[in-house]
């Protein structure tokens, strides 16, 4: 009795050792190079950043790394924030050699660009079957956007700032209205909208739902780029 137990033991555990060498086989390491031709192009176009990430970020992946997570999560946010600095300066650039106001271009090339973290994340987690995480993954990354991610810096920039502030009261008054009511109607719209499709659909999702949400973005692009050919401020 003794001996079978012991056999399935070592049965259960030999296939416990085997799903842990397919799970570290599935990841690839970044330094790799891909096999296909579009991939060994971006491969060498990205292998700077490569570097940099490879040998800055612990890859917690890796049985020796994974009580490194919190260094590991420190250094994400770090390189999103060095990251997104840089894209927020090209894009400010760009706008300006174009010619189109910033607000558009926050509304069209930054917004696409910085949201292609939460896309890949709502992706994974939709594909693991966890719809209410890639829900409310891209909510909660708006509601952070807004409470975080424009007050904190509106905070900084009130206090140690010195064009369009205040000294005294330490208040901005170089904010076009223009800038803040439309994004906002339009993320409201959204809101609302997407709440009466849940209502609809009695809280399920369809794939013509992502084609429309799809066609309405485009239409907002569209209409985004000709109100400022129409009436560039």
């Amino acid at each position: 009795m003794s001996g079978s137990s012991d056999a399935l033991e070592a049965t259960l555990l030999g296939d416990d050792d085997k799903e842990e060498d397919e799970d570290d086989e599935e990841h690839e390491d970044l330094m790799t190079c891909p096999t296909t031709t579009i991939g060994m192009i971006l491969h060498v176009v990205l292998f700077p950043c490569k570097v940099l990430i490879h040998f800055t970020i612990p890859d917690v992946r890796n049985h020796e790394w994974a009580h490194w997570y919190m260094t590991a999560i420190f250094m994400c946010i770090v390189h999103l924030a060095c990251w997104s600095f840089l894209m927020s300066v090209t894009v400010e650039n760009l706008a300006e050699w174009v010619g189109i106001s910033q607000t558009v271009a926050g509304l069209t090339i930054s917004a696409a660009g910085t949201s292609f973290p939460n896309i890949l994340a709502s992706m994974i987690v939709a594909r693991q079957g966890m719809g209410n995480m890639a829900v409310g993954n891209a909510f909660g990354s708006n509601v952070f956007n807004v409470f975080m991610g424009l007050g904190f810096p509106w905070f900084l920039y009130c206090f140690f700032g010195d064009s369009d502030v205040h000294q005294e009261s330490h208040t901005y008054h170089g904010l076009d209205k223009d800038g803040v009511i439309f994004p906002t109607l339009v993320l409201l719209a959204l809101l609302i909208l997407f709440i009466i499709l849940l209502w609809c659909t009695n809280m399920k999702l369809y794939t013509y739902h992502a084609y429309m949400f799809i066609a309405l973005y485009i239409g907002f692009l569209v209409w985004a780029i000709g109100w400022e050919c129409a009436a560039p401020f």
